[in-house]
């Protein structure tokens, strides 16, 4: 379980949570200017579900459209739906039977963390590395910031990537 000390800081380092309009919260949000959990959870229920049904648009529609998502592994996060939509189908296009299954889900007035593990076949290009044919798990935490719009302002998505490249056969020397 994620202390209360810790969604503290994550709040603090996502930035806008404290810049919003309290008013405009509560209208877009309700009292106190927090979303339903039914309502949170849904929302990255389809983006979930979009992740399974391999679709890099139905992905990204559940973002702002001046949303951003970052991955760690990445240099640079990815800003609007159009670079979001592009950045998920390098996923798809390395392992078209990615499946992500949701372990633990956690809200906090806007704010979501979703613990998954994803399993797919490595397929396609993925970072310069050839198709290998074999199937991997990967684990990460998902943590995102909902907009007074419904839609995902904000997400950081941490995972273990050291992990997947040893199950692709890229050993890593000390």
């Amino acid at each position: 379980m994620i202390s209360s000390e810790v969604l503290d800081r994550i709040k603090r380092r996502l930035g806008a949570w404290e810049a919003n309009d309290p008013t405009a919260i509560a209208k877009d949000f309700g009292p106190g200017g927090v979303m339903p959990r039914q309502d949170l959870v849904a929302l990255v229920g389809r983006r979930t579900q979009a992740w399974n049904d391999h679709d890099p648009d139905a992905v990204s529609a559940c973002y702002a459209a001046n949303g951003v998502w970052r991955d760690l592994r990445r240099d640079a996060p990815a800003r609007g739906r159009g670079a979001i939509r592009d950045a998920i189908a390098v996923y798809f296009l390395a392992f078209p039977d990615v499946q992500w299954h949701v372990l633990r889900t956690l809200c906090e007035g806007r704010l979501i963390c979703q613990e998954w593990r994803a399993t797919g076949t490595h397929l396609g290009d993925f970072d310069g590395l050839a198709p290998t044919g074999q199937t991997v798990t990967r684990s990460g935490c998902d943590v995102t910031l909902i907009g007074t719009n419904r839609l995902i302002e904000v997400e950081t998505t941490y995972w273990d990537a050291l992990g997947l490249y040893e199950q692709l056969g890229l050993g890593v020397q000390a």
